[in-house]
């Protein structure tokens, strides 16, 4: 098992998901005032998103696929494919 990181990192990681689109959007001045000048998220979808993620942390690798999109792989699955056409 992997071992998590403390649940503040998550939920940081879980804040930038929240305004990811602008922060792609804006310029530098644009996204300083977004991360300082935080927009009202309930606090509950940003713990939601955090145990979410800490919980794909705590997943033995290999105990199955992860949710991914249709047609897209994980590194490490790349990573897999990889070293099998080595062979």
């Amino acid at each position: 098992f992997a071992r998590p990181h403390p649940l503040l990192i998550y939920i940081c990681v879980a804040m930038v998901i929240h305004v990811r689109e602008a922060l792609l959007a804006g310029d530098f001045t644009d996204c300083m005032g977004t991360l300082q000048h935080f927009p009202p998220v309930p606090v509950e979808e940003l713990l939601q998103v955090a145990f979410r993620l800490r919980a794909s942390d705590l997943t033995p690798v290999g105990a199955g696929p992860a949710p991914h999109a249709k047609g897209q792989h994980s590194a490490s699955q790349q990573q897999q494919k990889q070293q099998q056409q080595k062979q």
